[in-house]
């Protein structure tokens, strides 16, 4: 098996959820971020990093029950780019390919997570490993290690499409039935 390191974007400033924090926000029984800290620090990864906007007490401590360790992004305020390379930049050098999940898709599958893991283990290398769901691509996606050198240079609100559309060619689609590769929480009624 590939040594796969993990990102968790969790440096968002929840705008569109209201004035509270949406990944520290109930869950069923416990906060958003806390569902996927979990489901990710299970997975046979070498590394894991969250990428935070600022030290918070709450979130640092989900990060530390779980094993996880994390940065906090300066630059967070520029974006979605800005946090993926400052995640990248930590864990540059340690892996065959980086895992990028956002803190706030609590409803991926743990059968979806290990599909990617082992579609990403069998590809070529240079190979984009990513989710789809009748026809939709999701997340996480897992990049092989060559792409770091532009996943440090993101910047702005887009991810990393674009190097994903530039290697359209090594992008390879792994059909899961799980609609949680598409569904974040944006809203508090995303929580329903």
């Amino acid at each position: 098996m590939k040594q796969i390191a993990a990102i968790i974007l969790a440096a968002g400033s929840s705008r569109r959820f209201g004035k509270s924090n949406k990944l520290l926000a109930k869950l069923v029984d416990r906060p958003v971020l806390d569902h996927v800290l979990s489901a990710v620090g299970t997975l046979p990864l070498c590394d894991i990093k969250a990428v935070l906007s600022e030290q918070s007490d709450e979130i640092c401590d989900l990060c530390n029950k779980h094993g996880i360790g994390w940065i906090v992004n300066s630059q967070a305020h520029l974006g979605m780019g800005a946090s993926i390379s400052a995640g990248a930049t930590a864990i540059d050098g340690v892996a065959d390919g980086l895992m990028i999940t956002l803190g706030d898709m609590p409803f991926i599958k743990e059968e979806t997570h290990h599909a990617l893991l082992t579609a990403f283990s069998n590809a070529p290398t240079g190979s984009i490993i990513a989710p789809t769901i009748d026809g939709a691509r999701g997340h996480p996606v897992i990049f092989s290690a060559c792409y770091l050198p532009d996943l440090k240079n993101l910047n702005g609100d887009r991810g990393a499409l674009k190097i994903i559309n530039a290697n359209s060619r090594l992008a390879i689609d792994v059909p899961v039935d799980d609609p949680g590769i598409l569904q974040d929480i944006d809203h508090p009624g995303d929580l329903e």
